[in-house]
């Protein structure tokens, strides 16, 4: 099967952190994808792992970006600014996760288009 989304070097950031959370990312939205394109329909066990592994993603690498904007310095506002974007994706995944019970096929059409975005 395909990759849903290919790394590449251009995704790069120079900073490791940052880089193997974004891989990890990349790896997570390819399971997504080959899950989405065989048709399989998941059991609700693989989704709510899929979720939590999203959700532990957001966690550890918006915690990694607000300690690096805070160290370099960025505008306080900026970082505020910042941490309620990370809210409201957390909000949206974890509304995604409380409906994948209920629609499976659509719930991972929803999260591959998401998590591409």
């Amino acid at each position: 099967m395909s990759q849903a989304f290919t790394w590449t070097e251009r995704f790069l950031t120079g900073i490791e952190v940052v880089d193997r959370q974004h891989h990890g990312l990349v790896d997570l939205l390819n399971q997504v994808g080959t899950m989405a394109e065989g048709g399989a329909e998941p059991d609700q066990g693989w989704l709510e792992e899929t979720f939590a592994q999203l959700v532990a993603y957001a966690h550890e690498h918006f915690s990694t970006e607000e300690r690096l904007m805070e160290h370099c310095g960025c505008d306080r506002r900026h970082v505020s600014h910042h941490c309620q974007e990370h809210a409201v994706f957390l909000n949206q995944v974890q509304a995604m996760s409380a409906a994948a019970g209920s629609d499976t096929p659509a719930s991972l059409t929803a999260l591959l288009k998401f998590l591409a975005s």
